[in-house]
Parts: C-alpha cells; sequence; structure tokens
C-alpha cells in the first residue's frame, strides 16, 4: 500500500510543477518489465520535459504529456510509468498466488483510512476515494486506486487519478493517469483503452 501512497502523491506533486510541451511525439509506451502500452487512437503523447522535481524520485521512469482535441476544446492528461527499485520479497510471492478480492475485501477500510491520512498529511484534500479493488489485464492481477482529490490549496484544481498497481519480477510497477477532474469522463475511455494493450 505504501507503493500506491507514494506514486500517487508523486504524481499530484508533479502536476503542480508540470511543464506541458514534450519533447518528442509517441505511439507506445514501455512498461519496463511488462511490456510495451498503446497510445489511445487520437491522443497525442509526447514525452515530458524533464522536471528538476521528478530527479528526487528514482521510481519514475517515464512522464508523457496527453493530449487531445474534442470540437473547440482541448484535454490534457499526464501519464506516469514508476517502478519501485526495492523487490516486495515475500508480499511479491504472496501476491502472485492469492486471489486479490479477498484480500483487498478485509482490509478496504483500513486501505481507505490510510490512504486518506497520508495524502492529506502531505498537503492535499481527498474529496473522493473509491475502494481500492482488483482490476484483471489480459490476465495480469492488477490493483486500481482511483481518487479524486486537490492537490494543493494554492491552486485548488480538483484533480483525478487512476493509479494501476502490479507486482512483476518482485517488483511494485504502476501505471498512473492524472487530469483535471473536470475532464475525469473523457479521459476514462481513453485510459481504459490503453491499459487493456499492456504487454502486447
Amino acid at each position: 500500500m505504501k507503493q500506491f501512497l507514494k506514486v500517487l502523491l508523486l504524481a499530484a506533486f508533479l502536476w503542480n510543477t508540470s511543464a506541458v510541451g514534450g519533447e518528442c511525439a509517441v505511439a507506445e509506451v514501455s512498461v519496463d518489465p511488462i511490456g510495451v502500452m498503446q497510445i489511445a487512437t487520437g491522443v497525442q503523447a509526447e514525452t515530458a520535459k524533464e522536471l528538476e522535481a521528478a530527479q528526487q524520485y528514482p521510481a519514475i521512469q517515464a512522464q508523457y504529456d496527453l493530449t487531445m482535441q474534442s470540437g473547440d476544446v482541448w484535454h490534457y492528461s499526464r501519464l506516469l510509468i514508476c517502478r519501485e527499485e526495492n523487490k516486495l520479497g515475500q508480499v511479491a510471492d504472496m501476491l502472485a498466488v492469492m486471489p486479490l478480492d479477498p484480500v483487498l475485501g478485509f482490509f478496504a477500510g483500513q486501505i481507505k483510512d490510510q490512504v486518506k491520512s497520508t495524502l492529506e498529511g502531505n498537503g492535499m484534500r481527498v474529496l473522493d476515494l473509491e475502494p481500492v479493488r482488483s482490476a484483471n489485464l489480459k490476465g495480469r492481477k492488477a490493483v486500481l486506486l482511483k481518487c479524486r482529490l486537490i492537490a494543493t490549496e494554492q491552486l485548488p484544481l480538483p484533480m483525478y487519478s487512476e493509479v494501476y498497481g502490479f507486482v512483476s519480477k518482485g517488483h511494485f510497477t504502476a501505471v498512473v493517469f492524472l487530469c483535471p477532474d473536470s475532464d475525469r469522463t473523457f479521459w476514462q475511455p481513453q485510459t481504459a483503452q490503453m491499459i487493456q494493450t499492456l504487454g502486447r
């Protein structure tokens, strides 16, 4: 659970320091060691500019600015690929064999309280936090966390985040989508399409 919290905190922090305007367009992104993920049709993805703030977090493997035009409106989202350097050890072995739903159901209240207190303890305001649930992505077990939050009161813009967490080769790996909450319904079909291509 600590890995989820780190990733969500990091994504929200980097949103506040985002510099839109990437370096090169991409059609797919690498999620090491799982494979590649295709960018949704119509979405422009560019490697995000290197932010000094991101250098503090070696877990970030890549950041992308996602944009898409719908009529006269441009929509923006941030995609982060993160991988913890330290192995999870026995936890990874346990997650590989145990069904996730009973475990997540048993700890749902504790997980929600821990996520909320950690985010709020780091200066964020949680608007809505869905129960952590399992997701099956092409036979690969994943844990999904969806959250609405305000990353900083200095810019009280409600944000929406989806964090897909995997254990792969003993490491925690996460794919994070972050966008303004007002764009949530626009981006959800795009992120659903992209995450289902992971590993192809």
